[in-house]
């Protein structure tokens, strides 16, 4: 019999019963669960550190989103930590693996099974350490000729070494030793509950190819967070300068508003070509809300700087005129502003997800 102890912070009564039914509705697993109520009771309570892993609710009375998980990060920093969120909330989940988190899950989508998993999974990989794993290693470890027995499931190493079942790195005659069994538990000669009882190696570190490489080197670079302010800071700046120039007639700022708009125009393609690649590669491609109303914006504020750039380019004089035209072009430049705004706080949203 598995036995798990679980520290569950949550603070829907409601959600805590139906997680904990969902949880001692699984066969072959004996649970001890503690529930606490708000995040100050976790935090009190992390000292002691009694637990197999956490699951911490990120809509507590008392914290919420990425900063309640922090908080809880900072106190116990070897927890496994299974963040439960009550709405579909993809880039907070994102936001908290790559925070620290072992997985995020809905509960409103959730099952007993799915729950079990990420609970195994979280504590395996905090049981090996996040210590990677290649798959040259792995094949080294073939239980041949008295060597250790390792195979990966789900991209966890297991080191099976010491089950009788396993003779010559060969298990029944179907499943070999040193290798990856992928994600499929039908391929895996145990099931989840007795893998979970042998050593946690590692984590395994997939060969990727050359183009695998460069776009996780580029994805490193963060090249939208730099890229996307030029065209936003650079396009408000120039209404500002235009409005001052409208205002008291000093015609640098009039030039000044020029060339804030050159260099928005100019900045708006890598902006735009490092957020889709941003929204592919980190985020893939899920189409949230918050993600499709980002992209509608940012096509909004391309085009607006556009038109502004082709009017302004094609006549030098347009603002000086002090004509209805003017006025047109002054109103065309201040919709930059909200467009902008709105655009940072979209981007604010999927950075700090609350």
């Amino acid at each position: 019999m598995e036995y798990i102890r679980v520290l569950l912070v949550e603070g829907n009564p409601t959600d805590s019963s139906a997680l904990q039914d969902m949880l001692r509705a699984c066969p072959g697993v004996e649970w001890h669960i503690e529930r606490l109520a708000t995040l100050a009771q976790c935090l009190a309570r992390l000292d002691a550190q009694e637990f197999d892993v956490l699951l911490l609710d990120l809509d507590l009375p008392d914290g919420r989103g990425l900063n309640a998980l922090t908080k809880v990060q900072a106190r116990a920093p070897a927890a496994p930590i299974v963040v439960l969120l009550g709405e579909d909330d993809f880039e907070l989940s994102v936001r908290a693996v790559r925070t620290g988190a072992q997985d995020g899950l809905v509960k409103a989508h959730l099952d007993g099974r799915q729950l079990l998993r990420a609970i195994r999974h979280a504590i395996a990989r905090r049981a090996g350490g996040h210590r990677p794993v290649s798959v040259a290693e792995l094949a080294l470890h073939d239980g041949k000729e008295g060597r250790p027995a390792w195979l990966a499931v789900r991209g966890i190493v297991y080191d099976v070494t010491g089950s009788r079942m396993w003779r010559n790195g060969v298990h029944v005659r179907k499943h070999a030793a040193g290798t990856d069994l992928g994600d499929g538990l039908g391929a895996a000669p145990h099931g989840e509950d007795v893998l979970a009882r042998f050593p946690v190696v590692g984590e395994l570190v997939p060969e990727r190819t050359k183009a695998q490489r460069i776009v996780a080197l580029l994805e490193r670079l963060h090249l939208h967070p730099i890229s996307v302010h030029f065209p936003q800071a650079c396009s408000i700046l120039a209404a500002v300068f235009a409005t001052a120039f409208a205002a008291g007639g000093d015609r640098s700022f009039d030039t000044t508003s020029w060339h804030l708009l050159l260099a928005a125009f100019a900045a708006t393609p890598a902006a735009i070509a490092t957020g889709l690649f941003d929204w592919r590669v980190t985020y893939q491609a899920n189409r949230t809300p918050v993600f499709v109303a980002k992209i509608a914006l940012s096509s909004v504020l391309a085009l607006l700087v556009s038109a502004c750039f082709a009017w302004r380019l094609l006549d030098p004089d347009v603002l000086a005129a002090r004509t209805p035209a003017s006025w047109m072009y002054l109103a065309l430049l201040l919709a930059l502003v909200p467009a902008a705004v709105a655009l940072g706080r979209l981007g604010g949203r999927i950075v700090f997800p609350e």
